[in-house]
């Protein structure tokens, strides 16, 4: 019987970049302002300290997030650990705009979104993303469940994911565009 193979150790066929972050700056700045107005007011300096241990938490997490796709499955990569969701459990992908969204059950750092949002127009949502705004890809599983990634070129992404016969679902434009990068990705 042939030893099976561990699928973190391969290299992903695709290496899919997070979306970049937004409000980074004015987040670390409104977070270093509130701690410094803390230390301050309560009259510890040492409080100031949870400002930068905070903005560090949200840069390793923020690094940290990532997908990979090989033929083998779906690799995603967050602060918590690596998951690999099989080839065989991936039913479909879908285009979506994100428009924004109340974090339910989540953790948030500008650049990492992580856990159960409430998302303008598609309702209770688990996101794995980088945003909860912008070009998203919904992954439908065989069981019914589903999950938003935010690559950093989605229509790449997404044609990649054609490329391994997993159906893509979107307005029309984004499936043509998807099936042109595909086509030119297997003739260069």
């Amino acid at each position: 019987m042939p030893e099976e193979e561990d699928t973190l150790d391969q290299p992903p066929v695709v290496a899919l970049e997070p979306a970049p972050a937004r409000d980074e700056t004015l987040w670390s700045a409104l977070v270093l302002v509130v701690f410094g107005l803390l230390a301050w007011v309560s009259r510890l300096p040492w409080v100031f300290a949870g400002g930068p241990l905070l903005i560090f938490i949200g840069t390793l997490a923020r690094t940290r997030l990532g997908y990979g796709l090989s033929p083998s499955g779906l690799v995603v990569r967050t602060l918590a650990g690596s998951r690999v969701i099989p080839r065989e459990r991936l039913h479909r992908v879908e285009y979506v705009e994100l428009g924004g969204g109340l974090r339910l059950l989540a953790t948030y750092f500008p650049g990492y979104a992580v856990g159960l949002f409430y998302l303008s127009g598609l309702g209770r949502q688990r996101l794995i993303a980088s945003t909860d705004r912008g070009e998203a890809i919904r992954v439908h599983l065989v069981t019914g469940s589903s999950f938003i990634i935010t690559p950093r070129d989605p229509l790449d992404a997404l044609a990649a994911f054609d490329g391994l016969g997993i159906p893509v679902e979107g307005p029309r434009w984004v499936v043509r565009e998807v099936r042109r990068r595909r086509r030119n990705r297997g003739s260069s």
